[in-house]
């Protein structure tokens, strides 16, 4: 053999070990959680304990719920491939008809690796008894806990053995003087992590693991994962969520989507219902409520993108026609400021019992009518105002809970559906189980949910007190610290032009809002990025991950992070920020497959740390940094990796100016003339001599 063939065959093999090494082996990342639901008791999975407390959480941590109910076949293994692990939260102990069935088909999806997670009752116990199937008893062995039917209602004969404050007492402190129950859950192995461990006193060998995580899911007792007070009608967690849903499905160091932030900054909205738009001012007894709002809110906040929707059933009513009305449509449409959206046809208050708000001579509810015919009527009066905007957002009016029907039908006029969910934690409800999750999907469409609540929580739909919508403010803050799990949400109706403090109430929450630091989109922006989240695909390649089918979904977060982006390793990285322990990392938006690698040791080249603009064609190196910035309002821009204190030449347009870094190597960019989001401007950043 000569040497050239010899040297050839040598790299072939070579090329091959590389290819196939682990280091650069491809791994799926799988990010649905398959939600059993007991459909008996919750027809419609909305009002399952999964989806009003537990998905917030598990979206939080980048994972997509899946339900199903159980009078359905459980699903075969090709319908199974994206799950990461299986959860329910029933509330009865023998709910599942055939438990060990059920149970052994659990464990047979255990054994391909596919995370188990029970939550509160197992809800396979055979009727009328704490005893479970032999299948069962295997399962929960499985899962980390030997289980017989030894049973205690009596907390005053416990005691606490172990407790992992931070894991079981989140909300809520653990007092044995409420009423709880124990079930002996020994711990099957070393494997077994217990978070909460009791032990009677009444009874020799007694220890019970009654929160637990293991390699193969994790357990919560029930009684132990939320605490009601039914009388008063409130809840806490006791359960710490994000961390028991992170450790029982295996998810430490992965990347988790997120649509709470932008460019390190968290993102903002606000649009406005379409109700009460021609209800009589007090202010002065003459203005209709939108036109004050215009005057008062639109206008005065002229740098803030604010969606406007419409009730387009007013436009075939003669008392809603005329030159003053018009006047109105086209001064608030045609704002540079102003995105238009529909609000359906007469306003389906209940979209089940089809009861409508707007009573149209002859009209009887119709889907088509509330959903197609709202949106393109909507089109129809832009044209016919001759102003040149898309319709890209529809608005659900009364209880937001349209059928999959109803959804499937919105979707064929416009895929951006927004409203529902009214997630608040304040005084009056102090929880994170308030909070709802990023939508819902019903037959393949998906409603997007508002991220706050909008004034009629407040003032007692609306018979006040009318500066109610101030309080807003609280979930405003709770749900930024000490964890970021909702973007900001300036969410309300015309009708608050009505009075003058609900008008001074939405003056103080907007000028609050800008006083933080905000990432400003339309409604639909937001909206299209919450879809996206669905949609992203994730994959472990060495020690860094690929991101694909982002579409404008531009941030992943990794929690409990220190380190850094690597810039040697990674593409289709902007930069980076450390916000309350975790690392919000911002990608770019023509990177088709984004590779992110970490590292412990900082960046020595320029990255984007934060910024309130958009920013595109970005190009960073050595000696100069230029890209494209394009938003609303005052801009500014901060770029870290600069050499510290040293000044740089900041050209954009025929301006330009000099900056100094700060002594930790940041560059802090000011824009003081507001900027058109429609408007683009390159800016050029190069060292001084």
């Amino acid at each position: 053999m000569s040497p050239r063939v010899l040297k050839w065959i040598c790299l072939v093999v070579l090329g091959v070990w590389v290819v196939a090494s682990p280091a650069h082996a491809t791994e799926s990342i799988p990010r649905t959680v398959l939600a059993i639901y007991d459909d008996r008791r919750f027809p419609d999975h909305f009002f399952t304990s999964i989806h009003q407390h537990a998905e917030v959480w598990l979206n939080h941590l980048g994972l997509i719920v899946r339900y199903h109910p159980l009078s359905r076949p459980l699903p075969r293994a090709a319908e199974l491939e994206d799950v990461r692990g299986i959860l329910t939260w029933f509330a009865g102990r023998d709910v599942v008809a055939d438990g060990a069935a059920y149970c052994a088909w659990l464990d047979a999806q255990a054994t391909r690796g596919r995370r188990i997670v029970i939550l509160e009752e197992p809800g396979v116990m055979l009727p009328g008894t704490r005893r479970m199937s032999p299948a069962c008893v295997q399962l929960l062995h499985r899962l980390g806990a030997d289980y017989d039917d030894e049973f205690s209602d009596n907390p005053f004969f416990w005691d606490v053995v172990t407790k992992d404050s931070a894991m079981v007492e989140f909300e809520r402190r653990l007092d044995l003087t409420e009423p709880l129950t124990y079930n002996r859950y020994r711990a099957a192995s070393a494997a077994t992590t217990s978070y909460l461990t009791v032990r009677r006193r009444d009874l020799a060998d007694s220890d019970a693991a009654l929160v637990f995580t293991s390699p193969a899911g994790g357990f919560v007792h029930a009684g132990y994962a939320l605490y009601e007070d039914t009388e008063l009608k409130r809840m806490q967690w006791r359960l710490h969520p994000g961390r028991f849903f992170a450790a029982a499905l295996d998810l430490h160091g992965l990347p988790r989507p997120d649509v709470t932030t932008v460019n390190g900054r968290r993102i903002f909205y606000s649009h406005i219902d379409g109700d009460g738009i021609f209800n009589v001012s007090h202010l002065d007894g003459q203005s209709y409520a939108g036109e004050v709002i215009l005057r008062e809110i639109v206008r005065r906040f002229a740098d803030v993108p604010i969606t406007a929707s419409l009730i387009t059933g007013y436009f075939t009513l003669a008392n809603y026609q005329g030159p003053r009305i018009t006047a109105l449509y086209h001064e608030l449409l045609a704002l540079p400021n102003v995105e238009v959206a529909a609000h359906g046809f007469a306003h389906p208050n209940h979209w089940g019992k089809r009861t409508l708000a707007l009573q149209i001579p002859g009209y009887q509810f119709d889907v088509a009518t509330e959903t197609v015919g709202s949106v393109e009527r909507l089109r129809e009066l832009l044209q016919t105002l001759r102003i040149d905007k898309p319709v890209r957002l529809y608005q659900w009016t009364g209880n937001c809970l349209p059928d999959e029907a109803t959804l499937t039908a919105a979707a064929s006029a416009i895929p951006l559906t927004l409203n529902g969910g009214d997630s608040r934690i304040d005084r009056w409800h102090p929880s994170t189980a308030y909070l709802f999750p990023i939508g819902i999907e019903r037959g393949g469409a998906r409603q997007i949910y508002t991220s706050m609540p909008n004034e009629n929580v407040f003032t007692n739909l609306w018979s006040g007190p009318y500066y109610g919508y101030r309080d807003v403010l609280e979930t405003f803050t709770r749900t930024e610290t000490p964890i970021r799990l909702k973007p900001l949400n300036i969410y309300y109706h015309y009708y608050s032009g009505e009075r003058e403090s609900s008008v001074a109430a939405l003056r103080q929450v907007y000028d609050q809002a800008l006083r933080e630091e905000i990432f400003p989109l339309w409604a639909s922006q937001y909206t299209a990025l919450a879809n996206d989240f669905y949609r992203v695909r994730m994959e472990r390649q060495g020690d860094g991950f690929v991101l694909h089918d982002l579409g404008t979904l531009r941030t992943v977060r990794f929690d409990d992070e220190p380190r850094s982006v690597d810039f040697t390793r990674s593409h289709g990285v902007l930069g980076f920020r450390h916000v309350a322990g975790s690392l919000y990392v911002t990608l770019d938006a023509i990177a088709a497959a984004p590779f992110i690698a970490l590292t412990p040791t900082q960046p020595t080249r320029a990255y984007l740390e934060q910024a309130n603009l958009e920013i595109r064609d970005w190009h960073a190196d050595a000696v100069q940094v230029r890209f494209a910035k394009q938003g609303w309002g005052r801009g500014i821009v901060v770029l870290a990796g600069m050499t510290p204190q040293r000044r740089y030449r900041i050209q954009r347009g025929s301006s330009e100016q000099t900056v100094d870094a700060d002594a930790t190597g940041r560059l802090t960019l000011h824009f003081p003339v507001a900027t058109s989001f429609r408007r683009s401007e390159t800016v050029h950043i190069d060292a001084t001599q």
